[in-house]
């Protein structure tokens, strides 16, 4: 891996958490002005986008963001921009970040729009910072586990961005932890696969050099964690406070 940095967002409650959070990542990249919003696995893209554009106006004054409207349903499809325009806002951000919401949703649009090589080559050539929250930043991987409801999951396919990597960003309600967690230990017991735990509220950055650390709120217990094939899960022992 080279160019610039990656990040998967495991969820966030509370505003404040995510200026702290976007601050980091804004840190990321020197001289960082331009970021683009992409809410594409949204089920309610627009509404969603109003606000993170909102935020950021409030909270990022100096910051330049631009929104890139290209979800998947077939009525808004007509008002998408061409392809040349999708690449030109692409290789004109500094920090590119997609938000979270529905995963296969958010694979068709890449897959649509080429975004996992628009993503690539923006990293690689601009040094820009690619990641988002939940399925914004899981769909990097090669596969996500993803919860349906308590009881169940699925795991499903990723650009591949981040290769070698399975991510699950945990939620709140045991059931789903648990499931998650046997569903990661059991991919990398049966694979050569990284495995991901990311807790709400943490932020693993994946930097150029293939290295990884986490960015969490101070006092938070709950600890990102990952499974190396054939191996038990241990915490992520990089660990930065924010």
């Amino acid at each position: 891996m080279s160019g610039g940095a990656y990040f998967i967002i495991g969820g966030i409650k509370g505003g404040p958490k995510v200026e702290k959070i976007l601050r980091a990542i804004f840190a990321l990249k020197s001289e960082a002005r331009h970021i683009l919003y992409v809410g594409a696995a949204s089920f309610n893209c627009l509404e969603t986008e109003k606000e993170f554009m909102n935020f950021m106006s409030d909270n990022f004054p100096e910051a330049k963001a631009k929104s890139l409207n290209i979800e998947s349903r077939p009525e808004h499809e007509k008002n998408h921009p061409s392809p040349h325009e999708i690449k030109e806002a692409f290789f004109q951000s500094d920090i590119i970040f997609f938000n979270g919401g529905d995963v296969p949703r958010l694979k068709a649009v890449f897959d649509r729009h080429d975004l996992a090589s628009l993503c690539h080559e923006s990293a690689e050539y601009n040094n820009a910072v690619v990641g988002g929250m939940c399925a914004g930043g899981a769909i990097l991987a090669d596969r996500i586990v993803c919860h349906h409801g308590n009881e169940t999951t699925s795991v499903e396919e990723g650009s591949g961005i981040l290769k070698g990597y399975t991510v699950s960003c945990m939620m709140d309600h045991p059931n789903q932890e648990t499931k998650r967690l046997e569903a990661l230990r059991q991919i990398s017991s049966s694979s050569d696969t990284i495995c991901l735990g990311i807790n709400r509220n943490e932020t693993v950055i994946f930097k150029p050099d293939g290295s990884l650390y986490c960015l969490a709120p101070r006092g938070q217990t709950a600890e990102a964690f990952i499974i190396r094939p054939c191996k038990t899960s241990e915490p992520l022992t990089d660990r930065r406070f924010i």
